[in-house]
């Protein structure tokens, strides 16, 4: 018998935010043996980026899965 999911529409609209807290935890658990990705950035240069690059990221990060419109 197949599981049915309610999908909350609502919060698909509104996603909450990731917090700055979030994202550099995420950054210091990078490892940095991995090769770069599409973008060709590398985890190393991720590490090293100072608190307002972090800042700049986590602003694109945010627009980039923020709300969804609805038109």
């Amino acid at each position: 018998m197949e599981e049915i999911v309610k999908i909350d529409h609502a919060a698909m609209r509104d996603p909450p935010q990731i917090e700055l807290s979030e994202l550099q935890y995420v950054i210091k658990v990078l490892s940095c043996r991995k090769a770069p990705g599409e973008d060709g950035i590398n985890n190393r240069a991720i590490k090293l980026m100072r608190i307002n690059a972090t800042k700049e990221l986590l602003k694109i990060i945010n627009a980039i899965y923020g709300p969804v419109s609805s038109h």
